[in-house]
Order: structure tokens, then C-alpha cells, then sequence
């Protein structure tokens, strides 16, 4: 529609939704009936309409998400972790989101792994019922920014806010993308920059997440590269940044 009514356009953007990453051409038969209709050449893929953009706000940093573009304004965390006071580490988050792996499946193999631990663990689920078995608490919902500052392991989807989440309060991640797409690209990401460990959902078992728990604490290199990603991120300007390049294109300085 900006392309259409000669309005500039302003997105958020990441690598996955670049047509190089990922399209898919035979869904684009709609959207070229619609461009044709407009005098606009068609597209082979829908993605491609990410590329029209005069600008590009990708709510990461070059380390996690590597591409180019003059366009393109990384701008980091869009929120800032609270003033973390030092307290010991002792808690396990668990967020799974909606995905491959059920409530089911995911309550039952983190019971497994984690009911002998001498850490408190947090399960939050949308639809969970709210429980308590020793160590473990379970609700649909739990205050993580509150936590993430005392968590030393937080288990998740892929999901870019629970990645940046993890990132910002400076706690080593263990993934479970399942088969999405940009799920999977943010796990890769995570693994590549040493900040955590990437578990396929065929091997979310008990056992193998009590292995990688163990490799990740064991070895201070992911709380390190967590930390120092965590920083960058929240140097960025975050909103300010994409406040500031608006009032320029507005003032139209670039």
C-alpha cells in the first residue's frame, strides 16, 4: 500500500524475512494479481515486498543477524533489563510458546530432568494449570523479567523476544526451535555465538536436557558470550534509534 500510494514505508526486518533466506514462489499468485491491478511488475515471492522498504529496523545486531543494506538500521534490544542487584543464580526458566513440542510433552520431560535439582524451576505455558512439586512451580504465566536476573538457564522456543530476553539479563539459553523456520534461524545464531545449545525436538528428552544443562553450566564460556552479546544489544538505541532515523527521514537528511 506505501509503494502504491507513494508513501514511504518503514519495517522491522531480520534474515529470515529476506527472500535469500527463505520464499516460497508458488504463494505469490495472489499478491501479483493485486500488484498487476496497481501497475506494479510482478514478484516471485511475496517476500520481496521486505525489500521495497526505505527502511529496515532489525530489532537484533549484526552478530546474530549478518546482512547488508544501506537500508538496514540494526538498533538492538527494544527494552532495557532492570538494574540487576548481584544475588546467587539458582533458577531454571522454561517457556516453550506454541510449537512442535506440546505442554504434554514438554511438563513431562522437564519434570523428568530437572525433579532431583537442587534449583528452583519455573514452567510457564499458556493453558498450564498452576502447580507446585517440590522444586518445580508451574502457572500459565510467571514474571520473568523479575527472574531472568537470578536464572541461570533458560530453556525456550527460539522465539526473538525469549532470545533477546535471555541475552539482555545475561542467561545462557538452551533452544528447542521444533520446525519453524525463524525459530530455527535465532537457535543457529544463539549456538554460533557460543550463548547456548540447540536441542532438535526429536532429542527433547529428559536426559539429553539435563546433558546439555549440564555441559552449559559447567563451562563459563556461554555465560561470557552471553553477556557480551547482552551488551551490544542494548547499545544500540533500541526505539530511540528508530525514533531518531524517522525524525531524519522526516527532516529528510537521508
Amino acid at each position: 500500500m506505501g509503494k502504491i500510494a507513494h508513501k514511504k514505508v518503514f519495517i522491522t526486518a531480520s534474515v529470515p524475512t529476506q527472500c535469500e533466506y527463505a520464499s516460497s514462489p508458488q504463494y505469490a499468485g495472489g499478491l501479483n494479481r493485486v500488484l498487476a491491478e496497481n501497475g506494479i511488475p510482478p514478484v516471485k515471492s511475496c517476500l520481496e515486498l521486505f525489500s521495497w522498504a526505505d527502511r529496515k529496523f532489525v530489532p537484533s545486531c549484526y552478530e546474530l543477524e549478518p546482512f547488508e543494506g544501506k537500508d538496514v538500521v540494526f538498533c538492538g534490544a527494544w527494552k532495557h533489563a532492570a538494574p540487576v542487584c548481584p544475588q546467587p543464580r539458582n533458577k531454571i526458566l522454561v517457556y516453550m510458546g506454541n510449537g512442535t513440542i506440546s505442554q504434554r510433552k514438554m511438563l513431562k520431560e522437564i519434570l523428568s530432568a530437572f525433579s532431583d535439582s537442587n534449583d528452583s524451576v519455573y514452567i510457564a505455558g499458556t493453558g498450564l494449570e498452576r502447580k507446585t512439586f517440590s522444586n518445580i512451580q508451574i502457572a500459565p504465566h510467571f514474571d520473568f523479567q523479575a527472574l531472568l536476573p537470578q536464572a541461570l538457564l533458560f530453556i525456550h522456543h527460539g522465539g526473538q523476544n525469549s532470545m533477546v530476553d535471555g541475552f539482555i539479563y545475561g542467561v545462557p539459553q538452551l533452544i528447542c526451535p521444533g520446525k519453524v523456520f525463524e525459530r530455527k534461524y535465532n537457535a543457529n545464531s544463539i549456538v554460533k555465538a557460543g550463548a547456548g545449545i540447540e536441542l532438535p525436538y526429536q532429542k527433547f528428552t529428559g536426559k539429553q536436557i539435563k546433558a546439555a544443562f549440564q555441559e552449559i553450566i559447567s563451562s563459563p564460556r556461554y555465560q561470557e558470550n552471553t553477556v557480551k552479546l547482552g551488551a551490544v544489544l542494548t547499545s544500540m538505541g533500541g526505539t530511540s534509534k528508530i525514533i531518531e532515523e524517522l525524525l531524519l527521514c522526516r527532516a529528510g537528511s537521508v
